[in-house]
């Protein structure tokens, strides 16, 4: 009777770190499309990047991008509204 109850709390334990694993490795907005998160390197390279993170200065991007460090939506740069 110990022997069933010590097999079956190892497979509970072995279910939930698989579980924990595959939601850990999981996408990060997984109700969001990969177009979300495409930057046009081209309008970056031609200064066309009127957007930037609030919290990442160095990530530059055009409207409707996010960061790819943070994931937060890049907001106009000061100056070039």
């Amino acid at each position: 009777m110990k022997n069933v109850v010590f097999k079956t709390l190892k497979l509970a334990m072995l279910s939930l770190v698989m579980l924990l694993f595959v939601v850990a490795c999981g996408p990060k907005n997984a109700g969001e499309s990969e177009d979300n998160h495409y930057r046009d390197e081209n309008a970056v390279e031609k200064n066309q990047a009127a957007y930037s993170c609030p919290m990442h200065p160095e990530e530059k991007g055009v409207e409707g991008d996010k960061c790819s460090v943070c994931g937060m939506a890049l907001e106009p740069v000061a100056g070039n509204e």
